[in-house]
């Protein structure tokens, strides 16, 4: 893995990038792994109880879908993590963070919901929503429209590209000569 991410050239930019790199091939990796896993289990289940029909290409095709929109919901999370363990210099807060607003961040926007109106609708521009919107596409019996799933998909973009940003920007402002 280091030599698939090993810097072409030298300064603060190109170690930062490749940084990134990791980070998302990491993710990409474990994602991927808990997918298989889950996958596997279920199948074993399935063939357990005497229910397990195989595996067409279509449903190939779904997981493969279904993968993709669950790591498009989930980056935002994991870019959030690394910029604050970057931030912080402390790779704690950043996986305490980056799990923390999973969970805390709906709990919030309810609160604030209970105050006014006008924070239901700010509520659209947050992590939470955009990916519950994408997640719920790989459930049946819910839906989502396309266009909601673009704009969940632009809403976790804007946030992704503003961790990456602040993630080089305090990179490159770091005192390297201190501790």
């Amino acid at each position: 893995m280091a030599l698939v991410t090993y810097p072409t050239q030298s300064g603060r930019d190109a170690l930062m990038s490749a940084k990134w790199i990791t980070v998302f091939l990491y993710s990409v990796a474990l994602f991927l792994l808990g997918m298989l896993a889950t996958v596997g289990f279920s199948a074993a289940t399935s063939s357990i109880v005497g229910n397990f029909e195989g595996v067409s290409n279509e449903t190939l095709g779904e997981w493969v879908i279904s993968f993709g929109r669950v790591l498009i919901s989930q980056l935002p999370y994991v870019a959030l993590a690394f910029c604050l363990a970057l931030i912080t210099r402390s790779n704690a807060v950043g996986i305490a963070v980056g799990i923390g607003v999973g969970f805390l961040e709906p709990a919030i926007w309810a609160m604030l919901g209970l105050v006014t109106d006008t924070f239901d609708r700010i509520h659209e521009f947050g992590l939470e929503y955009s990916s519950i919107k994408l997640f719920n596409m790989n459930i049946s019996g819910r839906s989502t429209t396309t266009s909601e799933a673009r704009e969940a998909v632009a809403v976790l973009g804007v946030w992704t590209a503003l961790f990456v940003v602040l993630t080089y920007y305090f990179f490159n402002k770091r005192d390297v000569t201190s501790g």
